[in-house]
């Protein structure tokens, strides 16, 4: 039986003791898993009780491993008391290069040195025409012709 292309994942574990963590990465190790990168571990405190603890160990790392044999993994993990909570995933895709917009030439479009402005529509009120003083008597005149 040909074995399968490994595929690349990645585990967060919550640990109850920091020790614990040998025996995680030798469980891994054991399955066939081959480890490519480890980070470090943090001590935490839980939003909630977990198991009875209130702190823990955080730590996570990408392995490779043949999809078939994930699901023994995941029960092997399952069933260890020194474990709070784990997680496997597929890490994301990263990719090296964004694709940009060519126009069909094949050749990337040139950066713009600098943004483009946009021009807003800038309302302007009309000029006031200036009208006459008119004293208080012509008002008054002008006020009873209109209200008779």
């Amino acid at each position: 039986m040909e074995s399968e292309a490994k595929k690349k994942y990645e585990i967060g574990v919550m640990l109850e003791a920091e020790e614990s963590l040998e025996v995680i990465f030798g469980v891994l190790e054991a399955a066939g898993a081959v480890i490519t990168e480890k980070n470090p571990t943090l001590k935490m405190r839980l939003a909630y009780p977990i198991k009875k603890q209130t702190a823990g160990y955080f730590t996570f790392a990408i392995f490779e491993l043949e999809p078939a044999k994930l699901k023994e993994l995941n029960s092997e993990f399952t069933g260890k008391k020194e474990i709070i909570r784990f997680l496997i995933i597929t890490p994301p895709v990263v990719r090296e290069e964004r694709r940009s917009r060519s126009m069909g030439t094949g050749k990337p479009m040139p950066a713009r040195s600098e943004p483009v402005k946009r021009q807003e529509a800038v309302m302007v009120p009309e000029p006031r025409k200036e009208t006459e003083a008119i004293s208080n008597e012509l008002l008054e005149k002008k006020l009873e012709e209109i209200l008779g």
